[in-house]
């Protein structure tokens, strides 16, 4: 029979303290990608697997308060259909992969469960996830903005992902929506365009909680002394309405989400992308034709995981008036939607 394998093991071999190999397992940004990356592979090597209760444990011994729980932690998805999250939410089962992955590697199993998002369904699903013994739940984003769910919050550990559950008090991991912005902007400055034009639908604005839209309002801000291109903002979302403005106000540069309606709609009306007019998506491909930012769904997975189960091993369940947020910055993606323009600003 194969003997155990324990961070002590993994530590020695790799030749670092077992406090590093720990912060490893976890992806700690205190810890460097080159250590990172060698550590986990040793450990992979030899085999090594956290056992599930053992972090909690140490934890709780030092708190001096039981540790509870099962291994299974649950993500849980919103949609008309069981499986309807996959598609109507970009880049979500790929966060889901590499969280799925990351609890693994901690000892931890994330399994998917569904809930219909009316007022009684949540409270059921609780009831099971309870009854299960599980005690560490992974919120996945809504399509629509929500205030809060109908949870016995008391009984969980929650993270939830993205900015839809709009309820304060929940500890959440979220895409850094300004930092994505100022990023896209900066990109096409570079690149020499002058008339940055934006669109978003007025839900989805809200639902990002305008983060997107005030970093454009404060470059307008700086540019003041600049004609620039009236941003739109609607729930009126069709082909005439996004021609129209685009007629109104001629941007040589598009910035926004619903970039597959966009380029249908600009090509029927005769523009050539990149050549009449440039397309950046905030919500892009990692890689691929379609420039602009990703919104680093491998992290954001990894991150909500380690989140969550830091609050299990401390027993902080429920709500919180000061809960964690973690920004996940987006990285950039240059893809062809875009092309060098001379006489730019600098």
């Amino acid at each position: 029979m194969a003997r155990n394998v324990f961070m002590k093991d993994v530590a020695a071999r790799a030749g670092v303290h077992h406090s590093t190999v720990s912060l490893c397992l976890k992806n700690s940004p205190r810890i460097s990608e080159s250590t990172r990356t060698r550590v986990l592979k040793i450990a992979r090597e030899m085999g090594y697997r956290p056992h599930p209760y053992l972090s909690t444990l140490m934890h709780t011994r030092r708190r001096g308060r039981p540790g509870a729980g099962s291994t299974v932690l649950a993500f849980v998805t919103f949609s008309s259909t069981r499986h309807g999250w996959k598609s109507i939410i970009p880049g979500m089962e790929e966060c889901f992969i590499h969280a799925r992955r990351q609890a693994h590697s901690r000892g931890f199993r994330l399994e998917e469960f569904w809930s219909p998002l009316d007022q009684a369904s949540p409270q059921r699903l609780g009831d099971i996830l309870y009854a299960r013994g599980v005690t560490g739940i992974l919120l996945s984003t809504l399509l629509r903005p929500v205030e809060t769910l109908n949870l016995q919050w008391d009984r969980f550990a929650v993270v939830a992902l993205g900015p839809s559950l709009q309820d304060s008090r929940v500890h959440r991991v979220r895409t850094h929506h300004y930092q994505s912005m100022l990023t896209a902007i900066d990109n096409c400055l570079k690149l020499g365009y002058q008339r940055i034009g934006f669109f978003m639908t007025d839900h989805v604005n809200r639902k990002v909680e305008y983060r997107s839209f005030a970093p454009y309002l404060l470059k307008q801000y700086e540019w003041r002394d600049r004609s620039l291109p009236k941003p739109l903002i609607t729930d009126n979302w069709s082909r005439s309405v996004f021609l129209d403005w685009v007629e109104a106000e001629r941007p040589d540069v598009l910035i926004g989400i619903n970039i597959r309606d966009a380029t249908k709609w600009l090509k029927s009306a005769g523009y050539r992308i990149p050549e009449d007019i440039g397309l950046v998506s905030l919500s892009a491909p990692e890689a691929g034709p379609v420039s602009g930012t990703y919104e680093n769904w491998k992290l954001q997975g990894i991150r909500a995981v380690n989140l969550l189960l830091d609050l299990v091993e401390e027993n902080a369940f429920g709500r919180e008036d000061d809960p964690n947020l973690i920004l996940v910055p987006g990285l950039w993606n240059p893809g062809n939607t875009l092309r060098s323009r001379k006489g730019g600003p600098s």
